[in-house]
């Protein structure tokens, strides 16, 4: 599912070589072992490697709806509890 494979994800600061500057976000080569339909190119191929950093906002998105989905379940039974 979505939510298992967004924790592989891991956010690094790295220098980005095209822009000779530090930056933050993914490394492409492990996006693609998880998500390869969101990364262009090959590793270590002759181009850089680049990550639609736009396509992952719909995972985001659904893995921040499981979330709150799963706080509203816990609430309401720490709720339940109090009223015992």
């Amino acid at each position: 599912t979505v939510n298992d494979t967004v924790n592989k994800l891991r956010p690094v600061k790295y220098t980005n070589k095209l822009l000779n500057k530090q930056d933050i976000g993914f490394i492409a080569h492990e996006v693609q072992e998880i998500y390869p339909e969101i990364v262009n190119g090959v590793k270590d191929g002759t181009e850089y490697q680049s990550i639609n950093y736009i396509a992952l906002i719909p995972i985001l998105v659904n893995e921040i709806q499981l979330l709150k989905e799963e706080v509203r379940i816990l609430k309401e039974k720490d709720q339940e509890k109090s009223n015992k």
